[in-house]
């Protein structure tokens, strides 16, 4: 299992300033990375079916961790160098939306169609008048048929 990093490893290296123990957050034996298959076996699984999940496996709780970031505030561009997405497109698959925004996103909504159709109203209440110099208003001139200038032939 990876650390958590706050600086991205050496060049060339895959584990970089992290090759040693103390860095890590779950060492394993012999000075290697703990292995997953055994962490997920003896710690997540029992964690996770005490809180009512039976079947969680590695892709869920990154789905988990993304989604929880997403839900804190956390910017798209933060999480998605935090769990290694070559991009935020990427990144969105994996943040799903809690009650909490779905609720906050229908509320802007509804706030806004409010909004509209108080101006709506307002307007429909409004006696419709154009102001004066609107108006077009014709000159004599403008209003005289000159027939000598229409063609009579098509």
């Amino acid at each position: 299992m990876a650390p958590l990093r706050r600086e991205p490893a050496a060049q060339g290296t895959f584990w970089g300033a992290y090759a040693k123990p103390e860095g890590w957050i779950f060492p394993g034996k012999r000075n290697r990375p703990v292995d997953t298959g055994w962490f997920m076996t003896t710690v997540i699984k029992p964690i996770a079916a005490k809180q009512g999940f039976p079947e969680i496996h590695w892709h869920a709780l990154r789905h988990w961790n993304n989604s929880a970031m997403l839900n804190s505030g956390v910017d798209p561009a933060v999480r998605m160098k935090r769990v290694g997405h070559a991009s935020v497109t990427t990144n969105l698959i994996y943040s799903h939306a809690d009650d909490n925004l779905q609720r906050a996103a229908s509320d802007a909504i509804w706030q806004r169609l409010q909004s509209a159709k108080q101006r709506l109203q307002q307007q429909k209440a409004e006696p419709q008048t154009l102001p004066s110099a609107a108006v077009p208003r014709l000159s004599e001139a403008q209003t005289e048929v000159r027939f000598d200038r229409i063609p009579l032939s098509p």
